[in-house]
C-alpha cells in the first residue's frame, strides 16, 4: 500500500480551460516536431495532468491524428514508468507540430525519442 503513495497518477487534461491555463502559465520547450507545455509541481500532490493535440491543420486526416496521439500517450507512458512517476511537473501539454501523410510512415521509434529528449530538457528546467 505504501508502494502507490509515491507514485503519481497520470490522468488527462479536460475541456479548453484546462489546457489555457496551462499554457498561461506553463513554460514552453520547442522543437521542429513537437512543443512540450509544462507548469513545475508546487504541491505534494501526486496526481498529474496531461494533454496531448496534433492540429488538423497538421495532419488533415482523423487516422493520422489519433495514431500519433496514440503513439505520443504510450511514449509518455513508458517514460514515467522509466522513473517510476516521479515527473516534476504539475501537468503538461504536448502538441505534435508535424505529421506524416500516411499513418503507416510513423512509428514509436520515431516518435519515443523526441518525447524521451522533451521530457529530459523539462526536467533540467525545472531543476533550476
Amino acid at each position: 500500500m505504501n508502494e502507490n503513495m509515491n507514485k503519481s497518477n497520470l490522468l488527462t487534461l479536460k475541456g479548453h480551460d484546462s489546457f489555457k491555463k496551462v499554457f498561461e502559465k506553463g513554460k514552453k520547450i520547442y522543437r521542429d516536431e513537437a512543443m512540450l507545455v509544462f507548469n513545475k509541481k508546487v504541491t505534494t500532490e501526486n496526481t498529474i495532468y496531461y494533454g496531448v493535440s496534433i492540429g488538423k491543420r497538421n495532419a488533415k486526416k482523423a487516422v493520422i491524428r489519433n495514431r500519433v496521439k496514440r503513439l505520443i500517450r504510450e511514449s509518455i507512458n513508458c517514460y514515467t514508468k522509466e522513473l517510476e512517476n516521479n515527473l516534476p511537473f504539475e501537468n503538461f501539454v504536448f502538441i505534435w507540430r508535424k505529421a506524416p501523410k500516411m499513418q503507416s510512415l510513423i512509428d514509436l521509434n520515431d516518435v519515443k525519442p523526441i518525447v524521451y529528449n522533451m521530457f529530459n530538457e523539462a526536467i533540467e528546467k525545472t531543476k533550476k
